[in-house]
This record gives structure tokens, sequence and C-alpha cells, in this order.
């Protein structure tokens, strides 16, 4: 997105940003990954998190796991 957050679920149609997607400001640490204000976001509009129709909400992973993770998901991408 434009300021830098991470679409992690987009419109299954066509991949538009623009219908909005959740979307996450992704922090990494020595040993976690966390997805911080996750929301619904355009990409055509700045985000404003105090508009949210819900709170956003944080969510923090192993980094080793996760990492782990998304290069088995790279790699089957690749097959």
């Amino acid at each position: 997105m434009p300021d830098g957050r991470v679409p992690i679920l987009v419109c299954p149609v066509d991949f538009d940003l623009g219908c909005r997607a959740l979307t996450a400001e992704i922090a990494f640490s020595e040993n976690t990954v966390e997805w911080r204000d996750i929301a619904w976001q355009a990409n055509f509009e700045p985000l404003e998190l105090a508009e949210q129709e819900l709170a956003p909400v944080s969510v923090t992973f192993d980094r080793a796991q996760y990492e782990g993770l998304v290069r088995a998901l790279l790699v089957a991408e690749t097959d």
C-alpha cells in the first residue's frame, strides 16, 4: 500500500487493492513478527484507523515458525 502497510487478504476475484484489502503494519523483532493494526484499507485513500467498523487488532507470531512457513509457501508456489 502507499503508506507501507502490507496486504494480507485481497479480493479473490481480481486481486484489486482498490476493492479494499485487509492490511497490516508488519514489525520484526529478534524472536517475533507482529502484524499491527490489522484493518480494511483501499489503495486510493489514506487509512483512518479511528473510522474502522471494528477496532484494529494486532497478532504476534514466533519469528522462526513464521519465516519457516513463508519459505515453505514460496517454494510450493514455484512447484
